[in-house]
């Protein structure tokens, strides 16, 4: 047994009585048995595999090098995104903002405003306003830029200027509500003039969207609408958590999660949708991302603003705000064509 352990190959034949002690010889030099072989098993040693092969009246061992042995074949994981261009290996787990800030990419300019005192939004405010029908100016306060608010998320521009944002998971909370926020508002500019304009029935008195100041939203018809939306909304959320904790380490990030830990900063609302990859249309980098996550954002306020301003303009007006704003929901050639009809006609 000593010999087989301390020589690259040798094939002892021993009585059945030796069996056991080889084996005890060559498991306590630090061979573990790993598996069966035949009729015998394999040990695998740092720099050796030991076959110990068993018959009826013999014993034969034999070391060969752990390099010569074919290693089992390894079921492939999961797909996982790939960078597009190298980068330095991360220091840390994986984790959406989890990468340290040394190791963010360095072309995305994420800490822009870092060295500024006065927050970007306060900047672009006049020094001092006239006001109307009096002969005097009056100073504009300036704001502190918050400190956490240094340019690095889309959409930054520094306007905190309650100080909700006290810590990074409080921002990150809002960062997540403001962006489903914005989206839904989005989907609801849409929605509330494809209604005034398509819809023939379930409409609010006037030929009105069904809203809660406008009245029908609980209609039958309206309130198992509203059921089937939010009930696609959570289960959009549900998929999401299923990303994370337990799920992510057993079944690796998807499409844009990995990518985003490579770019550094925290990203809100990755659900990895993108069947029309978009999401590299001005740039397939850090830079390019964040311009696509800009440009999400400010349409997701603008949106948030008009659906409220029709809102509350259809509770004044008691009118459709397509009715209101007519030549805004009709294609432009009618509208053109409408116009000049109206001009021959005088």
């Amino acid at each position: 047994a000593a010999t087989a352990i301390g020589v690259a190959s040798v094939d002892a034949p021993l009585h059945p009585p030796m069996t056991s002690f080889v084996v005890a010889a060559l498991l306590s030099q630090g061979y573990a048995p790993a598996a069966r072989l035949g009729g015998g098993r394999v040990a695998m040693a740092d720099s050796a595999v030991v076959r110990v092969a068993m018959t009826d009246t013999a014993v034969a061992a034999t070391a060969t090098a752990a390099s010569a042995v074919k290693p089992a074949a390894v079921k492939p994981g999961p797909a996982v995104y790939k960078p597009t261009r190298d980068l330095t290996p991360p220091s840390t787990s994986y984790g959406n903002g989890k990468r340290p800030r040394a190791e963010w990419d360095k072309d995305a300019n994420y800490n822009r405003y870092a060295t500024m005192k006065q927050a970007m939004w306060s900047t672009q405010l006049p020094a001092k306003v006239r006001l109307p029908f009096m002969d005097t100016d009056v100073a504009i306060p300036t704001f502190a830029r918050p400190k956490l608010l240094d340019g690095t998320h889309a959409g930054d521009s520094g306007f905190d200027p309650l100080g909700l944002a006290r810590d990074v998971p409080t921002l990150q909370t809002m960062l997540e509500a403001e962006l489903k926020h914005g989206r839904l508002a989005m989907l609801a500019v849409l929605g509330w003039a494809m209604a005034e304009l398509l819809a023939e029935s379930g409409l609010a008195p006037g030929g009105r969207a069904p809203s809660l100041l406008n009245g029908g939203l609980f209609s039958v018809q309206n309130f198992l609408s509203t059921g089937v939306i939010f009930a696609l909304v959570a289960s959009t959320e549900s998929s999401r958590d299923a990303t994370t904790g337990a799920a992510l380490r057993e079944k690796g990030p998807g499409m844009y999660d990995w990518q985003h830990f490579l770019d550094g900063p925290y990203v809100p609302g990755c659900y990895n949708f993108d069947p029309l990859g978009l999401y590299g249309l001005i740039g397939a980098d850090a830079t390019g991302r964040k311009g696509m996550r800009e440009l999400e954002v400010q349409h997701g306020r603008v949106a948030m603003l008009v659906i409220s301003s029709w809102a509350w303009l259809e509770v004044v007006t008691q009118a459709p705000v397509t009715r209101t704003f007519g030549a805004f929901f009709k294609p432009f050639w009618v509208v053109i064509g409408e116009v000049l009809g109206g001009l021959f006609q005088q």
